[in-house]
């Protein structure tokens, strides 16, 4: 059984569906680590502690190609660390520093 939503939270049904999309593009972006190394935007790398495991090696290998990135763990905190059940002021200050 699904969770009722918050006021301002999709309903989980409406976003299962898209899931598909994020396996898809990991699939399509296998292979082409490398291709990054070309951005030059800053880049902002945020991840967890309690994040999937394959979450923290995808940053790791990231980190080491963005020329302009800078990384950030949060300790504690998982994949939905920003939403209201997280700690979304911790990830609101990181993002501050970012873009100020």
């Amino acid at each position: 059984r699904f969770q009722r939503p918050l006021d301002d939270e999709p309903p989980l049904q409406t976003l299962i569906p898209t899931v598909h999309f994020d396996t898809r593009l990991v699939a399509e972006m296998a292979g082409r680590l490398e291709s990054f190394r070309a951005l030059r935007t800053e880049t902002l790398l945020l991840g967890g502690s309690k994040s999937a495991v394959d979450l923290d090696p995808a940053l790791d290998a990231l980190a080491t190609v963005l020329p302009n990135c800078r990384r950030v763990e949060f300790p504690g905190l998982g994949h939905i660390a920003a939403d209201n059940h997280g700690e979304p002021l911790r990830v609101a200050d990181e993002l501050r520093r970012y873009f100020s």
